[in-house]
């Protein structure tokens, strides 16, 4: 995987003549200064259109450069004349990464639309996803999920041969980082509920319990909470293990997990989930749709929860 990773950051370094990296460098003038007028006329030359997509010695081409400086009209006119909307840079950053990165969220969209991969570059260490989780962006969030950006993929190819201890997926990181607008986000969208991969080194915990998590990360009640009008299975446990309320120290989430676990789910809970199930990653969507009152609609989305 590692050398598959190597060799898709070299990808396309092919040598140039000076007169093509001359016209090269001169899109990347225009496009980061944003002097769209002269960008226009250079592109009505066919010697200027060829070097659309060549990269700079970082690997930027001029649509990553218009998307890292948020330069919007310069973004779509390289992209009507034919700019490779996925082109990654050195780093495997895609326009896409780098827009929401730089929280240019007009340019992300406009990518988006033109069929940018939500979920970045296959080989990047990370996804756009997981780095709008990190920073608690829920504008960058839903962006992304709306245009189906994957709830469990991470890209995290070498950080577990590492043996790196990080968390692995959106949903994980939300919880980790305490941003619960985000945790509700996801699992609106479909995210696991139950266990995801923690890649330790010990057979014994192949698994990481989000329960866990958020007792490990001093979570608040609402964390649990989400997770269980999620449809959280709390009786789920690794091999050997104690039950989350036994390990929990606080007394408030201690009674509550307490509760949950030795008590039915109410028929209000029930029903909430069972719409959840049935729409799934659809349901903000028809939510939306329904001629509900507003009330029924905080209710359906989560919204309750705080």
């Amino acid at each position: 995987m590692i050398p598959a990773a190597i060799s898709a950051v070299f990808r396309d370094c092919v040598e140039i003549d000076d007169e093509d990296e001359e016209h090269a460098y001169q899109l990347y003038d225009f496009v980061k200064t944003g002097d769209i007028e002269n960008l226009k006329k250079v592109l009505e030359y066919p010697e200027f259109r060829a070097v659309i997509n060549m990269k700079n010695h970082l690997g930027c081409t001029p649509l990553r450069i218009a998307a890292a400086e948020g330069q919007l009209e310069c973004l779509r006119h390289l992209l009507e004349f034919g700019a490779l909307v996925d082109r990654p840079d050195v780093k495997l950053q895609t326009p896409l990464l780098v827009a929401l990165k730089n929280f240019h969220f007009d340019c992300a969209e406009v990518l988006l639309e033109q069929g940018a991969n939500p979920n970045g570059d296959p080989h990047h260490v990370t996804t756009p996803l997981y780095v709008m989780t990190m920073q608690g962006s829920f504008r960058g969030m839903k962006l992304l999920l709306e245009h189906g950006a994957d709830t469990s993929v991470a890209n995290n190819h070498i950080l577990p041969m590492m043996s790196l201890h990080v968390p692995l997926c959106p949903i994980q990181i939300a919880l980790a980082y305490k941003q619960y607008p985000c945790v509700r986000l996801l699992l609106n969208y479909g995210s696991e509920t139950d266990y995801l991969p923690s890649h330790s080194p010990s057979r014994d915990q192949d698994h990481m319990m989000l329960y866990d998590l958020c007792i490990s990360k001093m979570c608040i009640l609402v964390a649990f909470q989400l997770l269980y009008e999620s449809g959280t299975n709390i009786y789920i446990r690794p091999k050997d293990s104690k039950q989350a309320w036994e390990l929990e120290e606080r007394p408030g989430i201690k009674g509550y997990l307490k509760y949950i676990t030795e008590n039915p789910r109410s028929l209000k809970s029930g029903c909430r989930l069972s719409l959840m199930r049935q729409y799934g990653r659809n349901l903000l969507v028809q939510i939306e749709k329904m001629d509900i009152p507003t009330v029924l609609k905080s209710y359906l989305s989560l919204a309750d929860i705080r």
